[in-house]
This record gives structure tokens, C-alpha cells and sequence, in this order.
């Protein structure tokens, strides 16, 4: 899901995370042949509404 210049719909977001679990995103996307930021997006997509559900 590769943003276009003139999709307005995404926005970049900038995060530290640890190392080890950067090259564990970089290695899973690759053998999913997606890109970080997709498998980010769905996880955390997923992530949230989870706890959204739980918090109703």
C-alpha cells in the first residue's frame, strides 16, 4: 500500500523502535512481500481495534 504524491489519505508517522524488532518487521515483509509500512498499518490497525472492542 505505497502512498502516491497525491494521496491525501496517508500521512507519515515517525516512530523509534528497538532494533531487534525493526530487522523482525524488515525480515516479515519481505517474505510477505509487503512493505513495513503496510505490515505496520495492518498491525496496528488491528491493535486498535481490539483495544477499542475491549474498552466498550
Amino acid at each position: 500500500m505505497q502512498p502516491t504524491p497525491e494521496d491525501d489519505s496517508m500521512a507519515r508517522l515517525q516512530v523509534d523502535i528497538d532494533e531487534e524488532l525493526k530487522t523482525r518487521l524488515k525480515l516479515h515483509a519481505v517474505r510477505q512481500d509487503k512493505t513495513m509500512s503496510d505490515i505496520v498499518e495492518l498491525a496496528l490497525a488491528a491493535y486498535l481495534d481490539k483495544v477499542e472492542k475491549a474498552g466498550k
